[in-house]
């Protein structure tokens, strides 16, 4: 029996489908899923299925290869799951992670055109399982190859601004340029905010009296040093809505804040950086897919999204800055990153004037949600 393109939601698995499948006549109906309308190719079940194995080995490592699972049973406190103490996945939660479909089905399709002739003779047995087997990340299950660490590892402590003998961070950046070509996005939203507490009635006067002023990013005189740019150079960041804008400044509940509303240029070459997303930029089927790269990708993301402590901000943030100047230096104009704050809210870099103020208001936080006290036009 063979399976067509419409079994399938996921655009990556109906693209190979079409690609690596047969073209079936008009009128065909399928005998896996029924459909007739829009099907054009079918494909041999276990052709698909060792093709989602192969992608599953880029990104992950069965537990036959890392031995995860047993070190973490006996560590573990009594009652506690191995797997969640080691955060493990099993073969449903990585076909969640990486495919665009009803990752239960999927997972079970997988077990059920496994190889198992292979097995027999001595073969892995990975795919035996849709619960019981678990994976961990390669990207996190050796950090010594992982290309991230090895990038901050060295601009943080070995040569910051220029190369040296064992390491070219120049050349390292500008293999990963191709990469960040395809996360440039074609389309954005238009608006975005950022929010300012409001601590005192002066304060208040002096936001209403010049909002541009008060509410823009800093002079680069006075620029502090932030993730994503040090002191003296001065980058807008801005975010989704007014909620992230407050989670942002770390608003407290009663708290008044101003808040500015961003409108930005069209044509802007504005990077997904938001880890969700990365994956569905990223053409992970192809044979020449390099998942070093996505690992890369995927603990920068990582890393913006964790709260670093003040006092090690200093040595912390250079790896961030280092990787921004060079995407700004490349031509991007920003680039849409996760939210540390807000867990369902995302954030926008954008490194020169780009944009306008287009309104400021005034809000109360309410905790789940705020009150709008007064709007201004521009």
């Amino acid at each position: 029996m063979t399976i067509c393109n419409r079994c399938f939601i996921d655009k990556k698995i109906r693209a190979y489908i079409k690609k690596h499948g047969t073209r079936v006549a008009s009128g065909y109906i399928c005998p896996n899923c029924s459909a007739t309308s829009k099907v054009t190719h079918s494909i041999n079940p276990m052709t698909l299925s060792k093709k989602l194995q192969r992608v599953i080995l880029k990104f992950y490592a069965h537990e036959h290869v890392h031995g995860l699972f047993g070190s973490a049973r006996s560590n573990c406190d009594d009652g506690e799951y191995p797997a969640s103490f080691a955060r493990l996945s099993n073969l449903n939660d990585v076909c969640f992670d990486l495919f665009d479909d009803d990752s239960d089905r999927l997972s079970q399709f997988i077990v059920d055109h496994r190889n198992l002739r292979a097995e027999m003779d001595g073969g892995d047995t990975f795919f035996d399982s849709t619960y019981d087997d678990v994976w961990k990340e390669n990207c996190w299950f050796d950090m010594s190859e992982n290309e991230w660490y090895d990038f901050s590892e060295n601009v943080k402590h070995n040569a910051r601004f220029f190369d040296h003998s064992t390491y070219s961070r120049t050349q390292f950046l500008k293999n990963l340029f191709p990469t960040f070509k395809i996360l440039l996005i074609k389309a954005y939203p238009s608006t975005f905010y950022r929010a300012r507490i409001v601590d005192s009635i002066p304060t208040k006067v002096k936001i209403s009296s010049n909002p541009l002023e008060q509410l823009d990013k800093p002079l680069n005189r006075i620029a502090g040093y932030n993730r994503f740019s040090p002191a003296g150079i001065s980058y807008i960041y801005l975010a989704d809505t007014i909620d992230t804008a407050l989670a942002e400044v770390r608003s407290t509940v009663g708290q008044e804040c101003a808040y500015g509303e961003f409108e930005l240029e069209s044509g802007l070459k504005i990077i997904d950086l938001r880890k969700r997303n990365l994956l569905n930029h990223l053409d992970y089927f192809d044979d020449d897919f390099s998942s070093s790269t996505y690992c890369f990708l995927s603990a920068f993301t990582i890393n913006i999204a964790q709260p670093i402590a003040e006092h090690d901000k200093l040595i912390d943030y250079v790896p961030t800055q280092i990787v921004s100047e060079f995407l700004w230096s490349k031509g991007f104009d920003g680039f849409l990153y996760d939210s540390n704050l807000s867990r369902s809210g995302y954030n926008l870099v954008v490194f020169n004037n780009h944009y306008e103020l287009r309104r400021y208001g005034f809000v109360e936080n309410l905790s789940i949600q705020y009150r709008v006290t007064s709007t201004h036009e521009i």
